[in-house]
């Protein structure tokens, strides 16, 4: 009898062992699905496509959503070789960097790159990595999610030309509120050639002719054709539409051109200029046309500021200096009547001027620009009189010369 009782004791644990390991099994399918359900209703909710590379048996696994994403096949193995040349080829050497980066800092990290499908389209996508290690810190997986951003980028494009044409338009208005001061500028060299080809004239017509005094006067010319050409080939290139074109430079030598384009306007307008350039200034790396129209809009700006201004009080003052080791800055000062406390920011808004026939567009082109150059526009009131608007910009290691 007893030992029939220990029998059937054993009997019952065992069932209930086995009866509690199918429970168990049960639920730990139902937590499975229930978190398959869980990542198929994120990708779906925020458009994910997950994916993970075991790195020893080099496998991929990827969820439905992210085979579309990057054009792969249904059911088609995927290994990392065959992943990176779904890439575009500027794109995989950056990607294999940045995975590489992942696995060995072993920090998050985000990455963006190009994929040609199958069907030839190209797609945007990023991708933030994350990696699995063991408890040597060896890398076992990559874990991934990633997004199509193509139609953000699509959107940054077509913004991006449309402010390239805004810039243009702005710097064509520019050009043609100075178009009085401009042509002057350029008659002079002119009326500088004729003049000295109506002398040079005179002296041929001498018996013998004088030529010393001819010599001096082709040299006369050839200076003033110089002049001429440097006033149309700046005009040319402020007015041409082009990508914008990043290159080594020297504010010294654009401040100095700009202020030889502007010469007969500070002229006309009985503006006193000052020049205060820093020696051995280090170069600064940016679209030349782009910070030309910089600092056109901002010497035009502060003539302006000063046309209630005695004609005595109009000084205008140029400086450039080194801010700090890496940066660079531009001082434009006038001594106008200043800027209200509470519209030293308000001037970089669009359509905020105070001239009539002006677009009210200069200034927030302007911070727009140096804004992407990497620098800063501001503007403050001078402890005399009248403001400053200073700009500053990273500088290279190149020295100038």
């Amino acid at each position: 009898m007893y030992r029939a009782n220990v029998i059937i004791f054993y009997i019952t644990e065992a069932l209930f062992l086995i009866t509690s390991w199918h429970s168990d099994r049960i639920r730990a399918k139902t937590r499975l699905r229930a978190s398959k359900e869980w990542i198929d209703l994120a990708e779906k909710t925020a458009d994910l496509g997950i994916w993970s590379w075991d790195i020893a048996r080099d496998r991929f696994q990827i969820t439905e959503f992210g085979r579309s994403l990057y054009g792969f096949a249904s059911a088609t193995p995927i290994n990392y070789q065959g992943f990176l040349m779904t890439l575009h080829p500027d794109d995989r050497q950056p990607t294999q960097l940045a995975i590489q980066q992942v696995l060995t800092e072993k920090n998050d990290y985000r990455h963006e790159y190009r994929v040609i499908r199958q069907d030839g389209s190209v797609r945007w996508i990023v991708t933030l990595y994350r990696g699995n290690f063991d408890d040597a810190g060896k890398p076992l997986q990559l874990l991934a999610a990633s997004v199509d951003v193509t139609a953000r980028k699509q959107m940054e494009q077509e913004l991006k030309v449309q402010q390239q044409m805004l810039i243009h338009i702005t710097r064509v208005t520019t050009m043609g509120e100075l178009s009085g001061a401009l042509a002057h500028e350029l008659n002079q060299p002119l009326a500088a050639i004729l003049c000295n080809a109506q002398a040079g004239q005179r002296f041929l017509a001498k018996t013998p002719p004088d030529w010393k005094e001819l010599r001096a006067i082709m040299n006369d010319i050839t200076e003033a054709d110089r002049r001429a050409s440097q006033v149309v080939s700046r005009l040319r290139v402020l007015f041409k539409k082009d990508e914008v074109v990043q290159q080594g430079l020297h504010i010294n030598t654009l401040t100095e051109e700009v202020t030889k384009l502007l010469h007969s306007d500070l002229i006309a307008k009985q503006v006193s200029l000052t020049l205060h350039l820093a020696d051995n200034l280090q170069c600064t790396i940016g679209d030349p046309v782009q910070l030309t129209q910089v600092l056109i809009n901002l010497v035009m700006n502060a003539t302006e500021a000063m046309t209630s201004s005695a004609t005595g009080l109009r000084q205008l003052r140029i400086c450039t200096s080194l801010s700090d080791t890496a940066t660079l800055e531009v001082a434009v000062h006038d001594t106008g009547s200043g800027i209200a406390p509470q519209a030293l920011e308000q001037i970089f808004d669009p359509f905020i001027t105070s001239k009539p026939h002006s677009l009210g567009m200069g200034l927030t082109i302007s911070r727009i620009i140096i804004n992407a150059h990497g620098g800063r526009l501001w503007a403050i009131n001078n402890p005399d009189r009248g403001a400053t608007l200073r700009f500053t910009l990273p500088i290279t290691q190149e020295t100038s010369s």
